[in-house]
């Protein structure tokens, strides 16, 4: 892909409509592209009507649908003319478009399909620190983790408490939208400014060799694929814990603060909440699946009672320098930090609280309806 953004691979005519000449002008395949975008232009011409409109999809990204656009020559051919441009942000490292017509009655007819390659890492050279995004649910040891990590000298994460600050995702978006409407310095702002602002927090600490800026991420496919995109495929570390301990810690956490949160305030009964984590843990199920390789799935219970054996699992994964005796430097101070954040009186009161805390009803339909989660990270039924 060397001097191009783009590289297409092939460009395979599909139709089979009726009797026509298909002509695709752009993309030529064989060749690197180099502006920031996949231009298709092409024509169709044949003995067939006018379509409704013309779709464009790209597999497993943006699809579009565009009014077709028709001519008819004094030989009654009608000239239906092919053309769509596609950022380079949304495309896959390996891409798939469709081109199809849609007509009149709703039918879809192929008429091509483009096969390439995109740069993996979109982002400019000088932005050299790489995103480690964490997932998890709520009161799964998230707050804690990302302390523990940014005690490490290749890591840094903004170090409010408790954490939540998404600075690098945020100008990840903004940069997005500025490439799509062509503002590329906008773009390189963007990115800019979350390089500025992790070595800066990198500098306050002594941090000379950061490799990796730590941000907690949702449970969301799109959001990991948008920085992904940037930064390229790297490891994203999905954070579990038993699912019933998740539960009781948040009916825990809410009774300590007088509050509904962790989306306990959108259910109407402490039953229906059930489902809705149920709903979540199948989700990070399903997003750690497709995160395949790249996923580095850390267990709640490891942190807790063999945490710099979990850190250190996290460096290999990352192929760091293990951390130097974390347990007589960070461990004490995030002992600390947590004492406001924790609902039970010990690490060990923390696992398997599910059994004491919820009452035998719940534990039942917790444990029905998170079963499938439970069994997807290997934790046992019975707890």
């Amino acid at each position: 892909m060397s001097g191009g953004w783009l590289a297409i691979d092939a460009v395979t005519t599909t139709w089979t409509h009726t009797l026509a000449r298909v002509e695709i002008t752009k993309p030529w395949p064989k060749q690197p592209l180099p502006s920031l975008s996949l231009d298709i232009a092409g024509e169709v011409v044949g003995a067939f009507a006018c379509p409704a409109a013309v779709r464009v999809a790209v597999h497993d990204g943006p699809r579009l649908r565009q009014p077709a656009v028709c001519s008819t020559d004094a030989f009654g051919q009608c000239h239906l003319q092919l053309g769509a441009v596609i950022s380079v942000v949304d495309l896959p490292a390996h891409f798939t478009v469709t081109v199809e017509i849609e007509t009149s009655d709703g039918g879809l007819h192929p008429v091509c399909q483009i096969r390439g390659r995109r740069r993996p890492r979109l982002a400019p050279a000088q932005i050299r620190l790489n995103p480690l995004m964490v997932v998890s649910l709520g009161r799964s040891g998230s707050t804690w983790l990302m302390h523990a990590l940014n005690q490490h000298p290749a890591l840094v994460c903004d170090p409010t408490y408790p954490f939540e600050e998404r600075h690098g995702q945020l100008n990840a978006k903004a940069a997005t939208a500025a490439m799509r409407s062509g503002a590329y310095r906008r773009m390189g702002r963007s990115l800019a400014a979350t390089e500025e602002l992790y070595q800066a927090n990198a500098a306050v600490t002594d941090k000379r060799a950061v490799q990796f800026f730590i941000e907690k991420a949702p449970c969301s496919l799109a959001v990991l694929q948008r920085m992904e995109r940037w930064y390229g495929a790297g490891k994203v570390i999905v954070l579990v814990r038993d699912f019933r301990d998740v539960l009781a810690s948040v009916f825990a956490f809410n009774a300590k603060r007088g509050s509904l949160d962790f989306g306990r305030d959108t259910v109407a009964s402490d039953a229906d909440y059930v489902a809705y984590l149920a709903r979540q843990a199948d989700a990070l199920v399903t997003l750690s699946a497709s995160l395949g390789a790249r996923a580095i799935t850390v267990r709640y219970e490891a942190l807790m009672t063999t945490p710099e054996a979990a850190l250190n699992q996290i460096c290999a994964a990352l192929e760091m320098a293990p951390f130097a005796d974390w347990a007589a430097t960070a461990g004490p101070e995030a002992a600390s930090l947590m004492h406001f954040h924790r609902t039970s009186p010990s690490v060990d009161d923390s696992m398997g609280r599910w059994r004491r805390d919820l009452d035998p009803e719940l534990q039942a339909l917790a444990t029905a309806a998170l079963g499938p989660a439970l069994a997807a990270f290997g934790y046992e039924e019975r707890g």
